[in-house]
């Protein structure tokens, strides 16, 4: 079955006219990294159409060149056209491995910058709160003092 199914998504892959890819990486609870791979593109009718082309545990550290190598092996293999572009997180891992596999462009993960910014925001408030605070108690302690 699983054969089955490579076969039948390189052949939708082969029918897309472009073909783009995301990746993430992850580290488990026992210190193993992953890598999965997935293939999106619009197909007839304007369908997007995603395939998760394969998670891979690597056997080394998560580095940009080791990341690079599973995006030229899911390419090669898939048969997607060399030079696809490339849609991940920020990270200087990921800003390698797109160089290493000549993925082009390489598009940093919106969806994450936001959620980044978010929560930058989220600690200046609160520290803003803080200083609201901080504030209150030097006016109350200038105030008892000129009393």
């Amino acid at each position: 079955m699983h054969l089955q199914v490579k076969k039948d998504v390189k052949a939708c892959l082969r029918l897309a006219s472009k073909v783009a890819l995301t990746t993430d990486s992850w580290t488990s609870r026992a210190m193993e990294s992953y890598v999965t791979v997935t293939a999106c593109f619009i197909a007839l009718g304007w369908t997007l159409q995603s395939y998760v082309l394969q998670t891979w545990a690597l056997p080394e550290s998560n580095t940009g060149v080791n990341i690079a190598a599973v995006l030229l092996s899911a390419v090669n293999e898939r048969g997607i056209p060399s030079n696809p572009p490339l849609v991940n997180d920020n990270a200087s891992n990921m800003v390698v491995a797109a160089s290493e596999a000549a993925c082009n462009p390489h598009i940093g993960c919106y969806a994450q910058a936001l959620n980044l910014a978010a929560q930058k925001s989220m600690m200046l408030a609160a520290f803003l709160a803080g200083s609201e605070e901080l504030l209150a108690f030097f006016t109350a302690v200038q105030l008892l003092q000129e009393y």
